[in-house]
């Protein structure tokens, strides 16, 4: 394959192009309006080594985890191993027993199609953080960073998530309506299962952002006092 700038330039539009085309495919079929009106997704290609490709222009947070997240796939299913579409069908045929994920993904990704019964548990709250360049920030006027700083920080991020969390709530309660589901009250046994399962994951997760310098653990804790 010839390596000169214009098919290395070529080559890089139509991948890009490639995640362009999947960010909008997905927000077409999506039956949320986080999804299809909000955009709060994104979408990007991902290498067998989990490394970022090309991306659309979603969500930054979302692009910035999801080679995380594919790395993560990949150590335990290998390559091979996950495909576009499994968990959906593994849940429609019975080869998940259950998947762990929020609520709105009962229509922002049809999983309300495929489940049944959402036990009544809450892992914490959905929160919204305003990132900026710190450059971008400072070029800004004495009064756009008024505003900035007036309207961003703990309000932002817990208005950002009670409007999400009540989508949330929304979604759910529109799949009981329709007869899709059915909500499970826990024994406090039960959720003590729950949490002992949880745990290591959250643990491995929680040590791997710590050692890379993310406050993880106060922002768990955050996110928990949200949810009490």
């Amino acid at each position: 394959m010839s390596s000169d700038q214009f098919t290395r330039t070529i080559i890089q539009e139509h991948l890009r192009a490639a995640s362009d085309e999947m960010f909008v495919r997905l927000g077409r079929a999506s039956k949320s309006p986080i999804i299809y009106e909000v955009l709060d997704y994104s979408c990007a290609l991902i290498s067998s080594n989990g490394e970022l490709i090309s991306e659309a222009q979603g969500v930054p947070g979302f692009t910035g985890v999801l080679p995380f997240a594919v790395r993560s796939i990949l150590e335990k299913h290998g390559v091979a191993g996950m495909q576009i579409g499994d968990v959906y069908q593994a849940m429609q045929t019975g080869v998940l027993d259950a998947i762990l994920t929020g609520h709105s993904a009962l229509e922002g990704f049809k999983l309300g199609e495929v489940s049944k019964y959402y036990p009544d548990y809450t892992f914490g709250v959905s929160p919204l953080f305003l990132v900026m360049n710190q450059r971008s920030y400072d070029r800004l006027s004495a009064e756009h960073r008024a505003i900035i700083d007036r309207t961003s920080g703990e309000r932002l991020s817990q208005v950002g998530a009670g409007v999400y969390d009540a989508e949330a709530v929304r979604q759910l309660a529109n799949e009981i309506k329709a007869g899709r589901g059915e909500v499970n009250k826990l024994s406090d046994a039960e959720r003590k299962k729950i949490e002992a399962a949880v745990a290591p994951v959250a643990d491995k997760m929680i040590a791997d952002r710590e050692a890379a310098g993310i406050p993880a653990r106060r922002i768990l804790a955050a996110m928990k006092g949200g949810a009490s």
